[in-house]
């Protein structure tokens, strides 16, 4: 091939990527969710796709599988970078300085090898386009909507965005990434975020587009809504027998988690649902990848491990899941597939998924004990909490997870043929193997914490979209023969079936549009609490029933090959008709989400909010007055060092930290925000109990906002521990932490 040929080939290839550095160079100024959604794909997609041209990994005959490691390797590098910058104690400046050199170079490199390399074949665009991938417009058309929604609600900030926003403050303010000065208290360090290495990386997403930290966290969710649709429909495929499943598991996937408001989706910046929704099926693809491809090599393994570590200090549970999941598939894999002719090759690589990350991870855990005594010591205190978990019993799922859990063993049923669905077994059974079994339970949770138990279910259990696929699916594949057989007789019988099937589709959108009786049939089958109740009397009996069929079905399949070649799944042959029959199911299952979708989809029209310059969402949530107004908080910046202990009587103990460079003296975990030293503020406590708090706390200064009516704080009795600097609403009071250390001594 002529070098001129191949140079062309190179620009088709490079050309994506230096397009989108040149927009996001050009357009990140706008500070818009659309420039900063440039902006990450950018920072990710640029070295992860010039390490794997470097490195040479990559995924063979898997376009979607491709796109998706690069993004793994992007996603990792920048996480390395990040890990780099707080090792080292970088400032985010540098930080950003060292991203931008290193991407640059990586990527002339990769430009320069591949000009030596043999051309690599072309990406035969003729096969999207055909029949039976009509659906995906109508996949997009519903992604499109969800996104428009989560555009426009951003981010949920309820809760725990408040403390992560918080440890965002500290990464920007210019001070070295270390851990001591990221940390929400001063020396201590919070057991699951110790490393907060997501955090740093959104903080240099958040200096490179030129926003704050809350425009940042607000605009986030949708790029990583985007993504998580596109891992979740890549494992899909990997799991599943067929395409046709893949789809329609994607379909209620996005309807399941976008309820009624698209809760989850907005709380993607949160380290817990970051890892439950992207960073943990990632992982679990990218095992099934590694374990069932024979192409697969150490590269994806290195590629898989990184990614584990990663998750495991983003957040520590969802690690724990992985181990939990991918443990009980070993041994299920066992009992159903020990006579397979590849078991051995196949066994082996489910041990290398599960082990080979903790060659990194041995390390790390070492490191964060000899650190912050975080394995032993703010385990313990962590494990401590009593909170009972809220998703343990089958009397509280709702109907539409009740009822795949009761017909789970017919999953053995197509074991004889798809053998990767022992994986979904394996997830399946995690949760009741360990709140049904007692001494499980009381281990896990006095080791893993209440966090661990109490979200197993949410983590590993709650995907009744992939059986209700999986049930459905079947059924259209039987449906799908019995046309084909009719069909065969006279071809017009399929025009007459798919006339029908679409002036239903057409009757069901119009009569939910004009009187919403499709949603009131829907309610009526999910939100039937007869039928919930007698499911939660029978379900023993329904489940057993169930699983002695399932079994009785799976011996006769071993001496009767035809039963297995029965509940087989194959791509559909009657294209239209499966493809309106699809859409008849899953518009009748969106009805949860039918209001939000279509209220949210008319305003993002309307005000082309991702366009559109996005306005800090923080008066939303932050009441200044609190603690003072703003007049306080710009005197703290003004006067008062950075990384100061605070503590105060206010709803303050995050939204404070979340605006100034400071550490707080505790942490919130109930409705009040600094329960620990709350006794500081009641006059009645002696101070010598009091001296006592601000020396455990190390504490330097105190803001007491004022109750209505009052004008003196129980502080003014005593100048010479308590110096006043600042008075408004609130005061800020200086600790005269030496006259506090003598006085203790006495």
């Amino acid at each position: 091939m002529s070098l001129i040929t191949k140079r062309q080939s190179l620009i088709y290839l490079y050309c994506p990527f230096i397009l989108i550095i040149v927009l996001a160079f050009l357009l990140g100024w706008l500070k818009t969710p659309f420039s900063i959604s440039l902006i990450f794909l950018t920072v990710i997609f640029v070295p992860g796709f010039a390490i794997s041209r470097v490195l040479k990994i990559n995924f063979q005959k898997d376009n979607l599988g491709q796109f998706i490691l690069w993004f793994t390797i992007g996603l990792l590098y920048n996480l390395i970078i990040g890990s780099i910058g707080i090792g080292f104690h970088f400032t985010l400046s540098q930080l950003i300085w060292l991203n931008v050199i290193f991407s640059g170079l990586i990527f002339v490199v990769a430009f320069v090898l591949d000009l030596n390399r043999p051309v690599e074949g072309k990406l035969n665009f003729k096969q999207y386009f055909k029949l039976e991938n009509l659906i995906f417009i109508f996949l997009a058309g519903l992604i499109l909507l969800v996104l428009a929604v989560v555009d426009q609600l951003g981010t949920n900030f309820t809760g725990d965005p408040l403390y992560h926003l918080s440890i965002l403050r500290r990464a920007i303010e210019g001070q070295p990434l270390s851990i001591e000065n990221l940390s929400h208290l001063k020396n201590q360090f919070h057991p699951t975020y110790i490393f907060p290495v997501w955090h740093v990386f959104l903080g240099l997403l958040a200096k490179i587009s030129r926003v704050n930290i809350f425009v940042l966290y607000r605009e986030i969710p949708t790029i990583l809504t985007l993504f998580v649709f596109a891992v979740w429909y890549w494992f899909f495929l990997k799991i599943l027998p067929k395409r046709n499943v893949a789809i329609l598991a994607l379909f209620l996937f996005i309807l399941y988690y976008f309820g009624k408001n698209g809760y989850l989706y907005t709380r993607m910046a949160v380290p817990d649902t970051l890892n439950n929704l992207l960073l943990m099926p990632l992982s679990f693809a990218l095992a099934i990848k590694y374990i069932f491809n024979k192409s697969s090599n150490y590269k994806h393994l290195i590629v898989l491990s990184l990614l584990l570590a990663f998750m495991g200090l983003i957040h520590w549970t969802q690690y724990f899941y992985y181990l939990s999941a991918m443990g009980l598939f070993a041994v299920i894999y066992i009992i159903f597939k020990y006579r397979e002719s590849d078991f051995r090759l196949v066994f082996k690589k489910i041990l290398l998924a599960i082990f080979a990350n903790m060659i990194l991870v041995l390390p790390i855990l070492i490191f964060l004990q000899i650190k912050s005594n975080t394995i032993s010591g703010n385990i313990q205190a962590f494990s401590a909490v009593t909170k009972g978990s809220n998703n343990d019993r089958f009397y509280k799922f709702p109907l539409y997870l009740q009822l795949p859990y009761i017909f789970l063993s017919l999953i053995i049923i197509f074991l004889r043929k798809y053998r990767r669905l022992t994986f979904l077994l394996a997830v399946f059974l995690v949760g009741p193997i360990v709140f049904n079994i007692p001494f499980i339970y009381k281990i896990l949770r006095q080791n893993l914490s209440h966090v661990f138990v109490n979200r197993l279910y949410s983590n590993l259990g709650e995907w009744p979209y992939v059986l209700w696929a999986l049930g459905i699916s079947f059924v259209l594949v039987l449906i799908d023969r019995a046309i084909s057989k009719l069909t065969n007789i006279s071809k017009y019988f399929r025009y007459l079936i798919d006339s029908i099937l679409g002036i239903l589709l057409i009757w069901v959108i119009w009569v939910q549009y004009r009187t919403e009786q499709i949603e009131s049939w829907y309610e009526a089958f999910f939100v039937s609490q007869s039928l919930h109740n007698w499911l939660n009397t029978n379900y023993y009996w329904l489940i057993s029933v169930v699983f002695f069929i399932a079994v009785i079905i799976f011996i006769i399949q071993k001496y009767h090959r035809p039963l297995i070649e029965f509940f087989t799944f194959s791509e559909y042959k009657n294209s239209v008709t499966m493809l309106i029959f699809t859409l008849i199911i899953v518009f009748f299952l969106a009805m949860p989400s039918y209001g939000h979708l279509s209220y949210y989809a008319k305003k993002e029209v309307q005000n082309r909010h991702f366009f559109r310059e996005a306005t800090d969402p923080s008066p939303d949530f932050i009441n200044s007055d609190k603690f003072g107004g703003m007049a306080a908080i710009n005197f703290i910046k003004e006067n008062i060092p950075p990384k100061s202990v605070f503590d105060t009587n206010t709803f303050a103990n995050y939204t404070l930290s979340t605006l100034v460079d400071i550490h707080m003296a505790s942490y919130t975990f109930d409705a009040e925000p600094t329960k620990k030293y709350e006794d500081l503020y009641n006059f009645n406590i002696p101070i010598a109990k009091k001296l006592a708090m601000l020396d455990e706390g190390d504490i330097d200064y105190l803001i007491y906002q004022y109750p209505v009516g009052k004008s003196q704080s129980p502080f003014d009795l005593y100048p010479q521990y308590f110096t006043k600097i600042y008075q408004s609403s609130a005061a800020i009071y200086k600790i005269n932490k030496g006259q506090v250390q003598l006085d203790l001594k006495v």
